[in-house]
C-alpha cells in the first residue's frame, strides 16, 4: 500500500480522498489521515466474539469515541 498516493490524488484530481481501512488496529488509519485523507472507513463490531470475515480487523464502538472529530 502506497499511502503517498493520497496527496497525489487530491492534488492531481482536486478531490477529497478517502480510504477503506481493513488493517488491524488504528495505526494505518491515523497515517492515512496525517497524509491527507479526509474520509476513512473502518469496520465496527458489537463483539469480537461474533464470528465473521471482518471481525478480526473491526473495532468496538467504544474504540471510536476518542478518535471521532469533525473538521
Amino acid at each position: 500500500m502506497n499511502l503517498r498516493t493520497i496527496s497525489n490524488l487530491a492534488k492531481t484530481f482536486g478531490v477529497t480522498v478517502g480510504r477503506s481501512d481493513h488493517m488491524m488496529g488504528i495505526a494505518m488509519l491515523i497515517a492515512t489521515l496525517i497524509l491527507g485523507a479526509r474520509i476513512v472507513e473502518k469496520h465496527v463490531t458489537l463483539s469480537k466474539g461474533i464470528p465473521g470475515p471482518d471481525s478480526t480487523f473491526s473495532l468496538a464502538p467504544s474504540a471510536f469515541k476518542p478518535r471521532v472529530s469533525f473538521v
